[in-house]
């Protein structure tokens, strides 16, 4: 026999184990696998240290992605079913959601009855004149019964173009004002008049009282409850050149866009920040490194 043969034949004799005529192979041994296990521990032990900072940049750029792409989810939203959005940012609790206002709290702080313009004869608090025969789209109905099709061709008289344009007037209006109780609200609290606010028995608000529960959380799978990781942090926001640090934002948002510029400053474990930015122009979202204010490069959206 050659003499690797006959090697062979040793080690087989070597590591089989005859029983009943079976012949089976020996597993590893306790010392074995400790040595296999330890050898494992030490090259992560090595190599960990080096890949956690990749590990933690990766999660801040991603919860930052993720909050550009929530901002134009909101604003699509917003123009694809034509009503107005306000953007809640808890800095507190790292969350931010949408809400919806009622058709009827709109009402109360326009001043009008209704959301829209009031169905009576003449001219209402804003100034603004409604014929009763007249629908929404300015056409004149005379008696109120279905248009034909040559009044939906028709381009409409100059009274119904008035009116028309009375009606894009007042939802700029109604979009200015809520963007007015929108940065409103995100004034500081701290006053020089704090020390006597027991004096005063009644709180001021800017909504009536009672009607803060109508505002509702929008429940759309684009625009879902965002939460951010326990070491990434809203540092702070900054909405027409004023930076709020603190408190819940409001960040109004109307089917036309944003009414001002809004930029979030994420923070993470190691101190690196990234920069999120809503564009008022585009619609679109704007992602770049670190604390910058101004305009985001193209190469990080």
């Amino acid at each position: 026999m050659y003499p690797a043969t006959l090697i062979g034949s040793a080690r087989a004799r070597r590591n089989c184990i005859n029983r009943g005529g079976l012949c089976t192979r020996e597993g590893y041994t306790l010392i074995e696998l400790m040595f296999v296990v330890f050898i494992i521990a030490l090259v992560l032990s090595i190599a960990m240290p080096s890949l956690m900072p990749a590990m933690l940049s990766s999660q801040l750029e991603g919860s930052a992605r993720h909050l550009a792409n929530y901002g134009r989810s909101v604003i699509a939203y917003s123009a694809l079913n034509h009503e107005p959005v306000t953007v809640r940012v808890d800095l507190a609790n790292g969350e931010y959601y949408c809400l919806k206002w009622s058709e009827e709290d709109l009402a109360i702080q326009s001043g009008l009855q209704s959301a829209g313009l009031s169905g009576i004869e003449g001219k209402n608090d804003m100034g603004l004149t409604r014929d009763p025969n007249k629908q929404a789209d300015g056409l004149s109905t005379g008696t109120g019964s279905e248009m034909t099709i040559q009044e939906l061709m028709s381009v409409g008289t100059p009274e119904d173009l008035e009116f028309q344009r009375d009606e894009v007037q007042y939802e700029l209006d109604q979009i200015f004002q809520r963007s007015l109780i929108a940065q409103a609200r995100n004034v500081p609290t701290e006053s020089v008049v704090s020390d006597v606010d027991p004096l005063l028995q009644k709180e001021f608000s800017l909504t009536l009282e009672g009607k803060e529960e109508q505002r509702e959380e929008v429940q759309d799978a684009l625009i879902e409850h965002g939460y951010l990781p326990p070491d990434i942090v809203i540092e702070s926001i900054l909405l027409n050149g004023q930076e709020v640090s603190e408190g819940p934002i409001d960040i109004e948002v109307t089917p036309i866009g944003l009414s001002q510029s809004v930029s979030f400053f994420l923070r993470g474990a190691k101190d690196e920040y990234y920069t999120v930015q809503w564009d008022p122009i585009t619609g679109g979202a704007h992602l770049m490194r670190g604390k910058e204010a101004g305009y985001a490069e193209p190469a990080l959206q």
